[in-house]
C-alpha cells in the first residue's frame, strides 16, 4: 500500500484549555453554633489583640470636679468636728467665754410631801380665818443636803424631833427662849444639818407653834436678840432681801470678830405661817452670800408650799 493509500495519520488532537489549579474554597468568618430552625445564632466579635497605644486625651473638667469634691468633703468633716467640739461642753467652759463660778450648791429638785386627806397648804387657806398652818409633816419640809455635803451627827432630820432644850442652849438668850417655848405653845422642832463641799456648816431648824400669830411674834423678837454662841458678834441687817421671801431677817458680820478663832457666820429667820425657820451657817473663813441666798430661798419655797 502506498503511502497514499496507507492508513491515515492520527488527526491532530483538539486544542485543550490551559490547566487550572484546583480551586481552594475561601475561608470566611468562623461558623458559629448550628442554627436552630427559625433562629439565627448570634455573632461573636473578638476583642482586638492589641489596643492602640498613645496618651489619653486631656480632660481638665474631670480634675476640677475631683478637686472640688475633695475640698467639699474636707470642709464637711472639719465643720462636723467643730460643731461637736463647740456644742459638747458648756458654753462657759469654752476658751474666752469662761466665767468665774460663784460656788453655789447643787440641790436636788424640790419635792413637797403629800397632804392629809382634805387638808390645804398654807397659801391655800383663807387669811381671814386667822390661822395659816402646815398640815404636812414638818420633817418632810426640811431642805435636803446638796451634792457633796456630809451630814452632821446629832440631827434627826426626817426620823425624829429635835430637843427644845438642846436648841435653846446654842443661843445667847437660852433662858428667854425656854420661857417663850413654854408660854407660846411650841409644838415641836424639826432639824437637820450638813457640812457643804466648801466647808460651810448649815443648820436648819423649823419651829412649829400653835398659831401663826404666835410664830410671827417670836419671829420679830428672835431676829433681834437670838444669836448663836459661836457667832455672838453678829448683828441684824434688815436691808438684805431674799428673792421671793416675804418675811425674813438676817444677821451678818457688821462688826469685827471677838476672836481670831471665831468662825464667819450668817443667821436667817423666816416667818412662814405657824412655823418659824431659823438657818445658821458658819465657816472657818468665810460664808458665801450666794449659798446663803440659795438655802434661805429654797427652804422658804418648801414652807410656802
Amino acid at each position: 500500500m502506498s503511502e497514499a493509500t496507507g492508513p491515515q495519520t492520527q488527526a491532530a488532537a483538539a486544542p485543550q484549555p490551559p490547566a487550572v489549579p484546583p480551586t481552594v474554597p475561601l475561608q470566611g468568618p468562623p461558623q458559629g453554633p448550628p442554627t436552630v430552625e427559625g433562629f439565627r445564632a448570634p455573632t461573636v466579635w473578638a476583642v482586638p489583640a492589641r489596643l492602640p497605644s498613645g496618651p489619653r486625651p486631656e480632660r481638665p473638667w474631670l480634675r476640677t470636679a475631683l478637686r472640688w469634691s475633695v475640698a467639699a468633703g474636707v470642709f464637711l468633716v472639719v465643720g462636723a468636728v467643730t460643731a461637736v467640739c463647740v456644742m459638747a461642753p458648756a458654753r462657759t467652759d469654752l476658751p474666752g467665754l469662761r466665767t468665774p463660778g460663784d460656788h453655789r450648791y447643787s440641790f436636788a429638785p424640790l419635792k413637797l410631801p403629800a397632804l392629809p386627806s382634805g387638808a390645804a397648804g398654807p397659801n391655800e387657806q383663807d387669811p381671814a380665818d386667822g390661822n395659816l398652818t402646815h398640815a404636812a409633816d414638818l420633817r418632810q419640809l426640811l431642805l435636803t443636803a446638796p451634792a457633796g455635803a456630809k451630814p452632821v451627827p446629832g440631827y434627826p432630820g426626817t426620823t425624829g424631833w429635835y430637843s427644845p432644850q438642846t436648841y435653846a442652849a446654842q443661843f445667847t438668850d437660852s433662858g428667854q427662849l425656854r420661857s417663850e417655848f413654854a408660854d407660846s405653845g411650841l409644838r415641836h422642832i424639826a432639824a437637820t444639818a450638813w457640812t457643804g463641799p466648801d466647808g460651810t456648816r448649815t443648820e436648819i431648824y423649823l419651829l412649829a407653834y400653835r398659831s401663826d400669830t404666835t410664830a410671827a411674834a417670836l419671829f420679830s423678837s428672835d431676829s433681834d436678840s437670838t444669836v448663836p454662841l459661836v457667832t455672838s458678834y453678829l448683828s441684824a441687817d434688815p436691808d438684805i432681801p431674799f428673792p421671793g421671801v416675804a418675811s425674813s431677817n438676817v444677821m451678818v458680820e457688821t462688826q469685827p470678830r471677838t476672836s481670831a478663832s471665831d468662825p464667819a457666820g450668817a443667821v436667817a429667820f423666816l416667818d412662814c405661817g405657824d412655823v418659824e425657820a431659823v438657818i445658821v451657817m458658819t465657816n472657818p473663813s468665810r460664808v458665801n452670800p450666794v449659798t446663803v441666798t440659795q438655802v434661805v430661798t429654797l427652804q422658804n419655797d418648801l414652807l410656802q408650799g
